[in-house]
């Protein structure tokens, strides 16, 4: 079975919407296709941004929760493992400059705050923060975001007419 196309993939294809009629939801505008994949073919979506990003090119497993453990156990990798992101700062300003030590010390003032509002726990403690080396501000002018494909997978995953598969 692990071998077999038996699982249901589905393609979402959001550059086909406002092709509906009007009484049509935005997600039902949009081209959907099922097929029928192996596990490795399709994801699991676990991360709406970079689903977003590339829903064009990726099966994904159906959202309920047994069906995409399931998909899990036969092979599927969740989305968030196959991709990372990454931010490249400009016109970055000095850590030492007046604004991002006020900006440093208010965000260390509030995160115990922050934390007992959402009755959250914390990996570090406030006193971890208040180390220079450990916890720095710096504004920045622009900053640039792009997901890119992780290296960690053991295969590269490029778009194909099926969605996602092994190159």
């Amino acid at each position: 079975m692990r071998g077999s196309p038996f699982l249901l993939g589905v393609l979402r294809d959001s550059s086909q919407r406002g092709l509906g009629t009007d009484d049509q939801s935005s997600e039902e505008s949009g081209r959907t296709t099922f097929t029928l994949l192996k596990a490795e073919q399709i994801v699991i979506m676990d991360d709406i941004n970079a689903y977003s990003l590339f829903s064009r090119f990726l099966y994904v497993a159906p959202e309920e929760d047994r069906l995409e453990k399931f998909y899990e156990r036969l092979g599927s990798e969740k989305l968030s493992t196959l991709f990372t992101e990454v931010c490249h700062p400009f016109d970055v300003e000095n850590a030492e400059s007046n604004t991002s030590k006020e900006l440093r010390n208010l965000i260390i003032e509030r995160f115990a705050l922050f934390l007992h509002e959402r009755n959250a726990y914390a990996r570090v403690s406030p006193e971890w923060l208040l180390e220079a080396d450990n916890f720095a501000v710096r504004l920045c002018g622009k900053l640039w975001y792009a997901p890119h494909s992780s290296s960690r997978s053991h295969a590269s995953y490029t778009p194909n007419y099926l969605g996602w598969g092994e190159s």
